[in-house]
């Protein structure tokens, strides 16, 4: 019983790993620079950026920090806080 279940296992292992081999290529498609040119209707000379609408309500889930909330609780003492970041590569002007 318990080769069994070995060689069946074995074999759904084996099927699975051809399964992704052959459907991760469908399934991974990819939008390209042609699919983005006709979706914003490039003109063909304006710089990308004037496509990009910087709106918050136009932004991903994650766009905009959310302070954190400490159930409702006022703290009594006041916080202070700076912070900043920086994302450089070569080729940045």
């Amino acid at each position: 019983m318990w080769r069994l279940t070995v060689i069946i296992n074995y074999r759904l292992f084996k099927m699975s790993i051809w399964a992704s081999i052959f459907l991760f290529p469908m399934l991974s498609y990819a939008q390209g620079h042609t699919w983005w040119a006709n979706n914003v209707a490039w003109d063909g000379s304006s710089h990308w950026s004037t496509y990009i609408i910087s709106a918050p309500r136009f932004l991903g889930p994650n766009a905009l920090p959310i302070p954190i909330q400490n159930n409702g609780v006022l703290l009594q003492e006041s916080q202070l806080e700076l912070a900043g970041n920086a994302h450089f590569t070569a080729g940045d002007q």
